[in-house]
């Protein structure tokens, strides 16, 4: 007799060793993508390999640029992938209510000997049969308080990556033009180093004039060199400063041209602040970052109803059809019958050991821990706005201010000029005067570019930074001659 045991046993290594049971293969192509996507980023990005060479071009657009740096920002990427996923687990929760489907197959092989009988004819008797069950079975969830909750939750987990979509967007913003003002500072402090060296070298030039003539001492002179030479030292790390200030800009993205970072132009006029509204006040409730923690706060309070339900009982209900295909022994014959069962399952875990009461309050104490976070997060935005906007006031006022002392030493400067062609100043005496006309341009350049900061502040603790904010920064920041020059200089050493 043929024994059915090894023969099951054979089938089973073969379907094995097809299924590759000791190495799994990746039957999805979008799993073997992502894997291959998780490989290639383990290594250095191309990014990194081809980005450190990169030049600023001055005809590149910000606006441009800034687009660019959101749209291949990993940030974004990320925020956006744990959206997908979010979306991904609110359809995973639902399918617990929808009818669920399984076939399941068995066979049974077996083998059988009579070893002793009372009736003499069977003993020593052997028989071998086989059994093959299938069974196809639904199932319908009818009642399941926590896994109602638990959808409501995804559903709040998903709306607060929806908005981390945007906040990773308004931070990205923020960093762009956050480094292209830093950089405009680089060069407000090149200009001025500019102006001390010019005027530092007239005025060594015009001492030692003196010191040959005998009418200035040689040790006098010492307070000039030292500022002679600290002004060479300032204007030394100031291109270096700038250069990597504007190295820091490109580096943000390398899917657009780099835009040059300028200086802050005198010739734009400054938008005159508004009293902060109520709207405005309210708008940081509605913004982005704030919808991110309520709806996580939100998926918490889920989380507690959750745990509490999962003391309430469950209802479902399967419709179970089996067949079963029974070889004949040696004390009955071979046989096939269908089974239908149609049931309905109530499970009730009433008690548990006080596990769900201690769930419960550790979801609630971490749903207070968020509700506490909220609301600091809240008055820390306050603030930032509060203060950017008070920012905004002075700061426009001391622009103004700050032009009329331009305008009266630019005046100084052609005084003295004209009283150099007539021979009643000194080379000297115009240095200096141009050397402060620089200075009072320098403070009023600073003033401005302040302003944009806190006008770019007060749209971050809002979540407003849009495309008016970047095209408002490119327009302030937009004096076209120095930063080139400046640029070639650096890029020389």
């Amino acid at each position: 007799m043929n024994s059915i045991i090894p023969r099951i046993a054979g089938a089973t290594a073969m379907v094995c060793v097809l299924a590759a049971c000791e190495n799994p293969r990746v039957f999805n192509a979008d799993l073997q993508e992502v894997a291959n996507r998780v490989d290639a980023n383990s290594a250095i990005p191309a990014f990194f390999e081809g980005n450190g060479d990169r030049r600023a071009d001055a005809s590149a657009d910000l606006l441009e640029f800034a687009i660019a740096a959101v749209s291949t920002s990993p940030r974004v990427g990320a925020a956006r992938s744990q959206l997908s996923a979010a979306e991904d687990q609110i359809e995973e929760s639902r399918a617990d209510f929808l009818p669920q489907l399984s076939l399941s197959v068995e066979g049974i092989g077996t083998e059988q000997e009579i070893l002793s009988s009372s009736n003499p004819s069977f003993a020593g008797n052997k028989s071998s049969y086989t059994t093959l069950d299938a069974t196809l079975t639904a199932r319908q969830v009818l009642l399941d308080f926590a896994a109602s909750a638990d959808v409501a939750r995804v559903r709040a987990e998903a709306e607060a990556r929806a908005a981390e979509v945007a906040v990773s967007q308004q931070e990205v913003l923020d960093v762009v033009l956050g480094r292209y003002i830093d950089a405009a500072e680089a060069l407000e402090r090149l200009a001025l180093a500019e102006a001390e060296i010019a005027y530092y070298r007239i005025l060594n030039a015009d001492e030692t004039l003196q010191v040959a003539e005998g009418g200035f001492r040689r040790s006098q002179r010492g307070e000039t060199l030292a500022e002679l030479a600290r002004a060479q030292s300032d204007y030394a790390v100031g291109l270096s400063d700038y250069s990597i200030r504007v190295d820091l800009v490109c580096r943000l993205t390398s899917a657009a041209d780099c835009p040059l970072p300028r200086a802050v132009s005198l010739s734009r006029a400054l938008p005159r602040p508004v009293p902060l509204t109520e709207a405005e006040r309210q708008s940081i409730t509605t913004g982005p970052e704030q919808r991110a923690l309520r709806a996580t706060l939100s998926a918490a309070l889920r989380e507690v109803e959750r745990a509490q339900m999962q003391m309430r009982p469950t209802v479902s209900a399967y419709l179970e059809k089996t067949r079963r295909d029974r070889g004949g022994s040696l004390f009955d014959g071979s046989s096939v019958t269908d089974t239908v069962d149609l049931g309905l399952v109530v499970n009730w875990d009433f008690y548990q050991g006080h596990r769900q009461q201690a769930a419960t309050r550790r979801e609630m104490n971490e749903a207070f821990a968020l509700a506490q976070e909220l609301e600091a997060r809240l008055r820390e935005q306050m603030g930032e706005l509060e203060a950017a906007d008070a920012a905004l006031g002075a700061l426009w006022l001391n622009d103004i201010a700050l032009q009329r002392v331009v305008q009266a030493r630019s005046s100084a400067v052609a005084a003295f000029r004209a009283e150099v062609s007539a021979g009643d100043a000194t080379r000297a005496e115009l240095a200096r005067a141009q050397l402060e006309l620089v200075r009072a341009v320098v403070l009023r350049q600073a003033t401005r570019r302040t302003f944009v900061s806190a006008t770019v502040a007060k749209k971050r603790a809002t979540g407003t930074i849009s495309r008016d904010t970047v095209e408002f920064v490119s327009n302030v920041l937009s004096e076209a001659s120095y930063a080139p020059r400046i640029y070639r200089l650096a890029m020389a050493r």
